[in-house]
Parts: structure tokens; C-alpha cells; sequence
């Protein structure tokens, strides 16, 4: 059995949606692994420890921020080879370029009473530019999966 950690910097909505999609991943590809998560920061459910990194056969960093975080506090713990950046931008944050262009795709398909929804609630636009990004994203995933581990 593997074991795959996601760190984040805390964002609940980031975390936990990666962590799902990847278990789901991991699930339909009969995979032998278990994932979890952590977050990098002080504030959050599930701290990072050094025993998480040191369990781990692969860490994936949600964005360059935290792959840059761990990579330098950690230096003496991680193989860099098992660490990989998703550069999946927290949308709160940092609206870029490519989740705005998703996030405008979608609007035009929708309908002008699920436009008006959509653009005055924040959190249905941040879990649905996830969901695209992480499926835009699947099968590169999959395909690191199944090399490193």
C-alpha cells in the first residue's frame, strides 16, 4: 500500500476537493494507495508533520507557493522526485488567467437565471472551476500516479 499526501495552505475547499478527486482516481484505476491530506499553515484540521512527508511515497503541492514552502523547510526530509506542484490557484486569492477563462466558459452555457446565481455566489464559482480544472487535469494525474508510485 502507498500513500499519497496533498498538502495545502489551509484553504478547506482546495484540500478537500483534491483530496476527493484523487481518492476517486485512485479508486477507479484499482491504484493500491491511500490518500490524505494536510495543511502547511497553523490553522487547519490536519497539520503537516515530517512524519507525513517521511511516509509519503508521493506529495502533491496544491500550487508553487506550497511546493516551494515544503521543498525549502523540508529540504532534509522529502525526495524532490516524489514532489509534485498541481499549480492549482486558490481562487479566493488569486483569480488567474487560465480559472477565469474556465470560470467565463461555463457562464455562457449556462442559463440567465443560473448566470445571476453563479456570479453572486462565490463558492459555487470556486467549486466549479475545481471541478474543471481537476478534469482537465485526470489523466495527467493518473499518469504521475502510476510512474512514482
Amino acid at each position: 500500500m502507498k500513500n499519497i499526501l496533498i498538502i495545502c495552505d489551509g484553504d478547506a475547499v482546495r484540500r478537500v476537493w483534491i483530496e476527493g478527486f484523487l481518492r476517486d482516481v485512485v479508486k477507479e484505476n484499482d491504484i493500491d494507495a491511500i490518500v490524505n491530506s494536510a495543511v502547511s499553515s497553523t490553522f487547519g484540521a490536519r497539520q503537516l508533520t515530517r512524519e507525513m512527508l517521511e511516509t509519503s511515497d508521493l506529495i502533491f503541492a496544491v500550487d508553487k507557493k506550497i511546493y516551494e514552502e515544503i521543498s525549502t523547510i523540508y529540504t532534509e526530509t522529502i525526495s524532490y522526485k516524489k514532489v509534485i506542484n498541481l499549480d492549482i490557484l486558490d481562487i479566493y486569492d488569486e483569480f488567474g488567467e487560465y480559472n477565469n477563462l474556465l470560470v467565463q466558459h461555463k457562464i455562457k452555457e449556462m442559463s440567465a437565471k443560473d448566470q445571476n446565481l453563479f456570479t453572486n455566489r462565490p463558492e459555487i464559482r470556486h467549486h466549479l472551476t475545481l471541478r474543471e480544472i481537476l478534469n482537465i487535469k485526470k489523466h495527467l494525474i493518473l499518469e504521475i500516479i502510476l510512474m512514482l508510485i
